[in-house]
């Protein structure tokens, strides 16, 4: 009877032991989190570039690798859309770094209101998501190169609207063919693809 009562107990105390110690992802923002594990087994992972998520494509990856920027993978309005008029600037619509963009975004549609790429953005709701803008000159650079090295991009040959104001009259762009920076007058149509952050 002791003995039964000693293997009752051992293996009662095996099972607690071995739950707490339970290893696996305990990182919430990793895709593999597992709520019951105890101990991080160093398995977690997270996002890829050209990963279909959020609406899109993943096209940037923070340092983190928990945040980034997703794609669309449609174009706006056919053709395109102007990015506003000439002859003002924008004011804080010149940013041009990853992080921009949505700022951007904002500026021009207070400044334009609808008609612009930036508006058919802003205003964009599709597959569960509202929070899309128009991207900055590096983010739309950052679209052509990482989502195009991998046959993802599906970018046309002619110029894309960054929401990245130059001058009173001009704004950034990127052309498709190349992939290549080039700069183009505000009332001038390009194609509009939208991103969203993550």
């Amino acid at each position: 009877m002791r003995l039964f009562h000693h293997s009752i107990l051992f293996i009662f105390l095996a099972t607690v032991v071995f739950s707490c110690r339970k290893r696996g992802c305990t990182d919430a923002e990793a895709l593999n989190y597992d709520k019951t594990a105890k101990k991080d087994d160093h398995s977690c992972y997270y996002y890829w570039i050209g990963q279909k998520y959020g609406g899109g494509r993943v096209f940037y990856i923070d340092q983190t690798r928990k945040h980034g920027l997703i794609s669309a993978e449609f174009y706006l309005g056919g053709f395109g859309y102007p990015w506003g008029t000439g002859g003002q600037n924008i004011a804080g619509a010149d940013g041009t770094f990853v992080g921009t963009g949505n700022q951007n975004t904002i500026d021009i549609v207070k400044a334009f209101g609808a008609g612009t790429a930036a508006y058919a953005c802003y205003t964009l709701d599709t597959l569960g998501y509202d929070d899309w803008y128009l991207p900055s000159k590096e983010e739309l650079k950052g679209l052509a190169d990482n989502l195009g090295k991998i046959g993802q991009a599906n970018f046309t040959g002619s110029y894309h609207s960054s929401s990245s104001e130059i001058d009173e009259n001009t704004i950034w762009t990127v052309f498709g063919a190349n992939q290549a920076f080039a700069t183009t007058s505000k009332g001038s149509i390009g194609f509009v693809r939208p991103i969203r952050s993550f």
